[in-house]
């Protein structure tokens, strides 16, 4: 008998460390972008980039930013004039022409790192 629960305390606690190695390979494959202003911050997560889309800016005004991406993909800022600056990747601050952004565009490529 204590070999039967013995095997099944084995097998219970393969079967959780299996679910929370799950848990934590698939958010590992999400990447992230956080935009910041002010006191205030907003993430932006996703899981893939092979179809481009866009996002919406939520903030008034966008100081800076935590960029994230998944390997071969880029994250590209939209001011309100329509004009596109890719975000590089790390941390860094948004170009004044950059900080009243109508949207972010998550799409396949290449972004360089931040230089600080």
């Amino acid at each position: 008998m204590k070999s039967t629960v013995k095997t099944f305390l084995a097998a219970s606690a393969l079967a959780c460390l299996t679910v929370v190695g799950a848990t934590g390979a698939a958010n590992a494959a999400t990447g992230r972008l956080t935009l910041i202003s002010g006191t205030a911050a907003a993430t932006i997560a996703y899981p893939t980039c092979q179809s481009p889309r866009q996002y919406p800016v939520r903030q008034y005004e966008i100081d800076a930013f935590v960029n994230e991406p998944l390997p071969g993909c880029q994250a590209v800022l939209v001011n309100t004039s329509g004009a596109q600056k890719v975000l590089c990747v790390g941390r860094g601050s948004v170009p004044a022409e950059f900080r009243r952004s109508a949207g972010v565009i998550i799409q396949p490529g290449i972004a360089p790192a931040c230089t600080l």
